[in-house]
């Protein structure tokens, strides 16, 4: 398959799989209360934070040693890093589970502690079930993963479906999940347990050493950009109970169709601007990002004025009135579309400046824990965090663009077509006008 075709096919397979996940919140809330669905949403927290530190970058070594082996050399390297993987999970498991009690102190619910040993359980099955796609798309098999993502976002989702429907609760939901992931994890490590033993002649291995220099820097700053991402997830979750933390949760959500935008941007700037950088043509740089953003306010100014407008029908619609709450929180949110320039630390990828996007990780961070625990304080209700992680959102763009500006040596305003961004704003806000008196009546 081309790589085109192949790009295409992972691009509806990654919506189907998205849209799967997605719907996946509002199915919980019918089922739960919210205070339940509250604890089930601050374990995924936990879960996703361990599962990104515990591997300490591990994972992301696949996509650059098994090329490097070539083809049919590599399974040993696979299986031995997949080991490794299991190792280290297990021992997030045990940190989680010997420390259960302090997590529940920590997050304002008591409850984290009874379920430490199911949480450990999903931080196993995660760190091995997550790693295929990265394998197979290192093998160059993006059709099979393409076809595979949509197979495991569905079998998750039942995994989930099947205990709520006979009436086994939370507890129920973690034990289905966990039984779908380590079907997964014992199917992908068994696959290549068996190619291994099948090609022992033929294998090569890695420098454990090699290994560990590629991956640590790697997973330095994907903790920094989980913690980046969910610092005010954990600031409102140890300040308020586990209902309240749903209700601002329903409310900071994405958008699904807006961040697959923004990744597939991502994924297809990357390889030209390396082209661009060693050429020394800086313009082609500037001149695609000044149209990247133009076109994705194109698309995110239209979403972002109607679901703004529509803000209440979309949150009771999809979560039921118990969560109307929400939705001041999810009108503040969505201004944070307003300036859309994450994927601009592309450019430093490009020249090789990789220390610059630490900074950026450590920025946004220290920016949102400040200004969302300041704010918290100054209303007293969640809507001061997500404020603060607005501000935030905002401050972090504008050093992004200043210092991708200063590394193309260009100015700002050559960078950032602020008139077409603005006209772009007002014809989509004078088209959720036009829509306003319709949705009232």
């Amino acid at each position: 398959m081309k790589l085109s075709d192949q790009a295409a096919a992972l691009f509806i397979s990654k919506t189907i799989t998205a849209g799967l996940l997605f719907i996946l919140g509002p199915i919980l809330v019918r089922f739960l209360t919210q205070a339940e669905y509250g604890t089930f949403l601050q374990v995924n927290l936990v879960t996703t934070f361990v599962v990104t530190a515990a591997p300490i970058g591990i994972s992301q070594s696949f996509a650059y040693f098994i090329p490097k082996l070539g083809g049919g050399k590599h399974y040993q390297f696979v299986v031995r890093t997949l080991t490794l993987l299991i190792g280290l999970g297990i021992l997030g498991a045990i940190t989680i589970f010997v420390g259960g009690n302090y997590l529940g102190l920590w997050m304002n619910n008591a409850s984290l502690a009874m379920l430490a040993p199911y949480i450990g359980g999903l931080i196993v099955a995660t760190i091995i079930s997550d790693t295929t796609e990265t394998i197979f798309l290192a093998e160059k098999r993006g059709s099979i993963v393409a076809a595979i993502l949509p197979i495991k976002a569905s079998a998750r989702l039942a995994a989930i479906m099947l205990p709520l429907l006979v009436g086994a609760g939370l507890v129920g939901v973690f034990q289905g999940l966990i039984v779908a992931m380590l079907v997964e994890a014992v199917i992908l490590y068994g696959y290549y347990l068996y190619e291994c033993r099948c090609h022992r002649a033929n294998t090569q291995a890695v420098n454990l050493k090699d290994q560990f220099n590629y991956c640590l820097p790697i997973g330095a700053a994907l903790i920094l950009a989980t913690i980046g991402g969910s610092v005010d997830m954990f600031l409102v979750s140890s300040w308020f109970d586990s209902a309240q933390y749903a209700v601002y949760a329903r409310g900071v959500f994405e958008l699904p169709l807006t961040a697959i935008l923004l990744t597939v941007l991502f994924d297809l700037l990357a390889p030209r601007f390396v082209e661009h950088w060693d050429a020394g043509r800086k313009d082609k740089i500037a001149g695609l990002l000044r149209d990247s953003v133009r076109r994705v306010a194109l698309v995110f100014y239209p979403i972002m004025c109607l679901s703004f407008l529509l803000a209440h029908q979309i949150i009771t619609f999809l979560f039921t009135d118990n969560y109307a709450d929400s939705v001041p929180i999810f009108r503040i949110f969505l201004l944070a579309m307003l300036f859309h320039t994450g994927y601009m630390v592309v450019v430093f990828r490009a020249s090789g400046n990789t220390k610059e996007t630490l900074k950026i990780s450590i920025l946004k961070i220290v920016l949102v824990a400040m200004l969302s625990a300041i704010l918290l304080k100054v209303f007293g209700a969640l809507e001061g965090a997500v404020i603060g992680v607005v501000i935030a959102n905002v401050l972090t763009r504008l050093y992004i663009v200043c210092r991708a500006s200063r590394e193309l040596e260009i100015s700002v305003s050559a960078l950032i077509p602020w008139k077409e961004l603005g006209k772009t704003f007002l014809l989509s806000a004078a088209v959720a006008a036009i829509c306003m008196p319709v949705i009232w009546w």
